[in-house]
């Protein structure tokens, strides 16, 4: 008796089926999160902070910032100068908020597997924020205000959230998926026969 593995693929097909409807559930829920909650919470502390993480990473490279509350306002080499407000979109909370609610709702995988998952992307996507931050001034210094903001709006629209999907993604073959994958595994047993059990046999037949 010798076994192989074969994946339920009917099981398969409904949890991706299941599971797809859980991410366009997460997505609804999310921009419930932003009309509806996001805008009640203080984000003053946390606004502060990440001013200042910025305003002391630039400070390493010389760079002309000053920081008031949570404002950095740039001198040199703009005329009429540049500030930039940190608002609590700046922090990335909204996009972490959407990834944890994908993951507490996906089916397959293990609680721990989604705690790894929050454990190592959440503070990931708090790092981009800030990195998205960081690269306005020397954006505007190379290619001009205008233009400036404009990358600024389009990754802050379209980026962030391609992001995201290439975080699930990771953290899908990485965590997810083995443990999905594992447990679709059906045993299958086949039986061989020996040949000479075959030759006797089917002498037998033939005897009778």
């Amino acid at each position: 008796m010798e076994g192989f593995e074969t994946v339920d693929t009917k099981r398969f097909t409904i949890l991706t089926i299941t599971n797809s409807g859980i991410i366009a559930l997460a997505i609804a829920l999310y921009t419930a999160f932003l009309v509806f909650i996001f805008p009640l919470i203080d984000f003053t502390v946390l606004i502060r902070a990440e001013a200042f993480i910025i305003f002391s990473i630039q400070k390493l490279f010389s760079v002309p910032v000053t920081i008031q509350d949570s404002s950095l306002i740039y001198s040199a080499p703009f005329t009429q100068g540049l500030k930039i407000i940190i608002i609590p979109e700046c922090l990335g909370i909204a996009e972490i908020v959407l990834f944890l609610f994908i993951l507490a709702a996906f089916r397959g995988a293990s609680n721990i597997a989604k705690i790894k998952g929050a454990l190592l992307f959440a503070p990931v996507i708090f790092a981009e924020n800030i990195i998205r931050i960081l690269l306005l001034y020397p954006t505007g210094v190379l290619f001009g205000l205008d233009t400036m903001w404009d990358i600024h709006y389009l990754i802050w629209h379209y980026g962030q959230f391609a992001l995201l999907m290439i975080f699930f993604a990771m953290w899908y073959v990485m965590f997810a998926k083995p443990q999905l994958l594992s447990s679709l595994h059906n045993p299958v047993r086949v039986k061989h026969t020996n040949k000479k059990q075959k030759r006797k046999g089917s002498k037998k037949v033939k005897s009778k």
